[in-house]
């Protein structure tokens, strides 16, 4: 039996699947270089679109423009999840 301080210590759960919106603009630790997502810096940055239909950011177009919040800048694995959880969102939306 494992009796390190490790295994015995539990897991935080965060509330949200993805890290909280900390980065947003007029935010407290904003900065023009770092993903919106993990605070991480850019490199080869990637332009999402916030979908007010569904509250979810992707890429895939066709959102009317009185449903769009916006274009914001991911890295690119952050890009590659938000865009599996805005698939998920709109086959939920889509008949």
């Amino acid at each position: 039996m494992n009796t390190t301080k490790a295994a015995r210590t539990p897991v935080k759960r965060r509330a949200t699947p993805w890290a909280a919106p900390i980065y947003l603009r007029d935010g407290p630790h904003y900065d023009e270089g770092l993903c919106l997502r993990c605070g991480k810096e850019l490199i080869d940055a990637v332009a999402l679109e916030l979908d007010q239909r569904i509250g979810e950011y992707h890429d895939f177009g066709k959102v009317p423009a009185d449903q769009s919040q916006g274009w914001f800048e991911f890295g690119q694995d952050c890009a590659r999840v938000l865009r599996n959880r805005a698939r998920a969102a709109l086959a939920k939306v889509r008949p």
